[in-house]
This record gives structure tokens, sequence and C-alpha cells, in this order.
């Protein structure tokens, strides 16, 4: 993995105008667009693989049968248009979804870069503060986050192994 260094301001600069934009896509998605609560998503049920065709087979079946649709209170117009709306937005979400794993490829990459430099300064700076003890201000800010071989472990980890 080699470094990935980039022009700070342009990075700046190009996540602002994509802010901008994606704030111009919400206000013109958000009359359309529903927002669930958690709870709300565990509880929908979840369409499997085929229902799109599935379902608009039944949506013309039920056009010839309005009595089925008419028992089951299901419209065949309203089926039909709620698989188009999955239809119209689906090639903007997958589109949305590549650029949020490049974000978070990104983010990865950049935090593993920075987090090998620091690491291999924090042991050099370990090393140096044995004899030189002004270095500790190099290798205290990172002893919380960089584990230890000797690492302690806390006295509940330690009694509830034993109760093992």
């Amino acid at each position: 993995m080699g470094s990935r260094r980039v022009d700070q301001e342009k990075l700046k600069e190009a996540v602002a105008a994509a802010a901008d934009h994606i704030d111009q896509a919400e206000a013109l998605l958000t009359p359309y667009l529903s927002v669930l609560h958690d709870k709300d998503r565990r509880r929908l049920p979840k369409a499997r693989t085929g229902f799109d065709r599935a379902g608009r087979q039944l949506a013309r079946a039920l056009a010839q049968f309005p009595g089925i649709g008419a028992a089951s209170e299901v419209e065949p117009e309203a089926l039909v248009e709620h698989l188009d709306n999955v239809d119209t937005i689906t090639p903007l979400a997958q589109r949305l979804a590549v650029l949020s794993q490049r974000f978070s490829d990104s983010r990865l990459s950049w935090l593993a870069e920075a987090w090998t430099a620091a690491l291999r300064a924090h042991r050099v700076a370990k090393v140096v503060a044995r004899n030189d003890p002004r270095m500790r201000i190099v290798a205290e800010p990172l002893m919380k986050v960089f584990p230890t071989r000797r690492a302690k472990r806390p006295k509940k980890a330690k009694k509830v192994e034993e109760a093992a």
C-alpha cells in the first residue's frame, strides 16, 4: 500500500462542492423518499429476489380478475407504481453505494497510513525515552491507543476467566 497524499486544499474544495450537490439532491428527493426508524426497518417484510417480476405478473393478473384485487384490497396500479419507484431510484442508490464504499476505503487507507506511521514513531520514541525522559512527550500521547504486549488485563476479566 503506497502513500496516498493529496492536496488538502483541493480535497476540501472538492468536498465542499460535493456537499453542495448532495444538498441539492437531498432537496430534490426528500419529498419522495422515506425515513424509517430502526424499529420500523426491522419490522418491515423484506422482498425476496425475483419479486419485481412476480409482482408485475400479479398486477397484470389482478387486472384480468378485479374481484381478487378488490377482495384483497390490492390495487394493481399501486403495486406497479411501487415497483416502478424502486426501479427509478435503484441506479442512483447503486451509484451512491459505490461512492460510499470509496469514502470508506479512503478513510480506511488514510487512517491505516497515519496509524502505521505513528506506530513507527511511537516505537522509536519509547526506546529512546528509556535513556532520555524528555522523549516521553513523543511516546505518551499514543500509549493508550497502541496495544502493548505487556498490557495488564482488568481485574474483572481475570476473575471471569478464572470462574469459567
